[in-house]
């Protein structure tokens, strides 16, 4: 049986703190992955819109839900994939 050598105290802190550090994300990016999921678009193109805004300040608009659903679809992904990429992380420094 392999023996795994004994962590120092500044070790295990420092693991803690990147422990907590990747947590804190997962649950932030979990949350935006529960709002997002229970976003609701409205067919009326009245109710529901979309506005973002670039790092130049360039501003898009759109009230479209075809848009809004293909944004909302990537961003879903765009969170599952970060989730699984968090969570390795987590179990390799676990």
């Amino acid at each position: 049986e392999e023996v795994k050598p004994q962590l120092t105290i500044e070790e295990i802190k420092r693991k803690n703190e990147v422990l907590r550090r990747l947590t804190a994300k997962y649950d932030d990016v979990s949350l935006k992955l529960w709002r997002i999921e229970n976003f609701k678009i409205s067919s009326d193109r009245e109710s529901s819109n979309v506005f973002l805004t670039d790092a130049n300040g360039e501003n898009f608009q759109s009230n479209s839900p075809k848009t809004i659903g293909k944004i909302i679809e990537f961003w879903t992904d765009e969170f599952k994939t970060a989730l699984a990429e968090i969570e390795r992380e987590i179990r390799e420094n676990a």
